[in-house]
């Protein structure tokens, strides 16, 4: 037991969201484009994040794309494993009745990418778009994409 309550302790993180954050969103690529069409070519979508499901709620409605997702793990989800544990991989492979060697795992940091490989999914992508770059991102990497839209082609 620390100081303070779990809960206490996300309302803290809660309330320091907007006052660390500008407010603005600036996406890289048209995002509901994009997942729709993965989603016409077949795919089922899943969003894994640190962030707070309040935090991630918010940013899913600017970008207009939570209607797009088939899945999404927040943080602050009980009973989260944060990333690089496989869990959270693995249990949205079983919510969307996906093998997890057809699932592949897209991120910008060496956790997303090392939850992917260690979870047995098929691939994990690094997108240079994000904060990784080519070199901190490699060691857990099968492919490199310089945007989410070369996504279609793999």
């Amino acid at each position: 037991q620390f100081g303070i309550s779990a809960k206490d302790a996300d309302s803290i993180v809660e309330r320091g969201v907007p006052e660390a954050s500008p407010g603005e969103t600036a996406p890289i690529c048209d995002l509901q484009k994009l997942f729709r069409e993965l989603k016409a070519l077949g795919c089922k979508l899943a969003l894994c994040t640190a962030d707070s499901r309040a935090a991630t709620e918010q940013q899913m409605r600017i970008l207009g794309i939570a209607s797009l997702l088939d899945d999404v793990v927040c943080g602050n989800d009980s009973g989260i494993i944060p990333k690089p544990s496989p869990l959270c991989a693995i249990q949205i492979c079983k919510r969307l009745d996906v093998p997890l060697n057809q699932a592949i795992m897209v991120g910008d940091t060496t956790a997303d990418l090392k939850m992917g490989r260690v979870a047995g999914l098929r691939a994990s992508v690094a997108v240079l778009t994000g904060v990784g770059n080519r070199d901190t991102l490699k060691e857990y990497s099968d492919y490199f994409v310089s945007t989410l839209y070369r996504m279609i082609v793999i």
